[in-house]
């Protein structure tokens, strides 16, 4: 898994579900 600084939140999210949970907990939850 490689994300670099030059990538937007859902390019990150699309290409790794799993993160979901991380960005939650930073309080960013709408993902829909």
């Amino acid at each position: 898994m490689t994300i670099t600084k030059d990538m937007s939140i859902m390019e990150i999210v699309m290409k790794y579900p799993k993160t979901i949970p991380v960005f939650q907990s930073y309080g960013m939850g709408c993902f829909g």
